[in-house]
């Protein structure tokens, strides 16, 4: 005799929004339930939920995903984040300029970018879009970045002052 492929009745459930049978492989797992327990809705009609959610919900949506983000990267709560946006007087640690909302840039409450050591992971602050990309761009290798300072003073730069301050000549 050949197994049938139809599901058994206790595999199944009825979806409350749709109406349809499904397999129980069709619904999620129900957050903080026993073992076995599923949503009353079915992943297509919870999909179709959080979409319609997202769409009446924009900025909220959106800091959600950023606090996820902040965790999930960084391991960083919103209050550890506000502590050291609070440490740095709510500027960038590098420029010590706040991270302006251009136009056509979506506003975020999280508007200055998580610096991390990409060896450890450890944060290190926060910094604006302009310096963390800067440092990426160096590998973050203080070396470079000295190389990178010798070069505009030899050669020039719009914001140079013809001389160091605070910092030894790494050129000699």
């Amino acid at each position: 005799m050949i197994p049938s492929a139809e599901p058994r009745p206790e595999d199944t459930k009825e979806c409350t929004r749709c109406g349809e049978t499904k397999p129980l492989t069709e619904f999620y797992k129900a957050a903080g339930k026993p073992e076995g327990k599923v949503m009353s809705r079915c992943k297509a009609c919870e999909a179709e939920r959080a979409r319609k959610w997202v769409k009446d919900n924009p900025e909220h949506a959106r800091e959600t995903r950023r606090r996820y983000a902040l965790f999930k990267t960084y391991g960083l709560m919103p209050d550890a984040y506000w502590r050291l946006l609070q440490k740095q007087g709510g500027v960038c640690a590098i420029c010590g300029q706040g991270e302006p909302n251009e136009p056509g840039r979506a506003r975020s409450m999280f508007y200055l970018a998580v610096d991390h050591c990409h060896k450890t992971g450890e944060v290190r602050g926060l910094l604006c879009r302009k310096c963390n990309s800067a440092i990426g761009l160096l590998n973050d290798d203080p070396e470079l970045l000295i190389r990178a300072i010798s070069y505009l003073q030899r050669e020039g730069g719009s914001n140079f002052q013809g001389k160091w301050t605070g910092v030894d000549d790494p050129v000699g």
